[in-house]
């Protein structure tokens, strides 16, 4: 079982959806073994989140590239990777820390950013017909990784959710609906006939 106790804190990120729903609190812990760089991650939905996002533990692995790096700036990189992973789907907001002050975490939140906008101009070259299919219907269809791969766009039902999109197949699992372009149009001309 993993333990808190083994590792030290070193910051704490109030987690925001789309929109400013708040998902929940995430505390992040430390621990370097071996060359090793072990982030423990203690996770407490807000009161909204808790019907469908546990609670939950988890521990990220990352080796050390430069044994010479202090352990503010090997977090700090871990932190970039961390905010930049997370702005797929949230926005990890700045709440305390024991090593980074309020704006040298908006300074990492920033190249994080940067690196992401980077990210998905470089991955708006790998466009495909569902993705296309979702800019036509203003669905505002956005790359989720740096390969133009994973995609994710704003839900026909107009929920405040989105569908995911991979090559040739979309997914809603909140609406539990699926398909390929042929099913995605199906849906699309069906919401359509319920606002006429």
């Amino acid at each position: 079982m993993i333990e808190s106790k083994d590792f030290t804190y070193f910051l704490t990120v109030f987690e925001s959806g789309e929109m400013g729903l708040e998902i929940g609190e995430t505390r992040l812990y430390y621990n370097i073994d071996g060359g090793q760089l072990k982030v423990l991650s203690e996770f407490r939905a807000g009161e909204y989140y808790k019907r469908h996002y546990p609670d939950a533990m988890s521990v990220h692995t990352m080796n050390l590239r430069d044994s010479t790096a202090t352990i503010k700036n090997i977090l700090g990189d871990f932190i970039i990777e961390y905010i930049t992973s997370s702005l797929v789907r949230n926005y990890p907001h700045f709440v305390g820390s024991a090593l980074f002050t309020h704006d040298e975490y908006n300074n990492l939140y920033n190249i994080s950013l940067e690196l992401v906008r980077k990210q998905q101009e470089k991955a708006k070259l790998n466009t495909t017909e569902l993705t296309e299919l979702c800019s036509r219907y203003r669905l505002n269809p956005v790359p989720v990784d740096d390969d133009g791969n994973s995609w994710k766009a704003n839900c026909p039902s107009g929920g405040h959710h989105w569908i995911m999109i991979a090559a040739d197949s979309w997914g809603c699992g909140y609406c539990k609906k699926k398909g390929g372009v042929e099913e995605l149009v199906n849906w699309l001309e069906q919401v359509k006939q319920k606002h006429i």
